[in-house]
């Protein structure tokens, strides 16, 4: 069960709790489910946070006037 979750983030939540289910012998609600699963993918992934600060933020007159010159006019 742990390899699926890990290898496919958009597993719907109806499956991980059906899962849940047949392995643990009890089946968790819709709202644990979805914030377990969020708490992992930010655990695997990194949360949004992180993943803004390491993207190079773009501007109108940095790579678009480089594609394109006369568009930042």
């Amino acid at each position: 069960m742990w390899e699926v979750r890990r290898a496919d983030a958009s597993i719907p939540i109806k499956v991980l709790r059906t899962t849940t289910e047949s392995s643990y012998g009890f089946m968790p609600s819709y709202r644990k489910t979805w914030m377990a699963k969020q708490k992992a993918v930010a655990r695997i992934y990194g949360d949004w946070d992180e993943s803004y600060t390491v993207i190079p933020h773009a501007t109108v007159n940095g790579p678009v006037e480089s594609v394109a010159p006369r568009s930042a006019e």
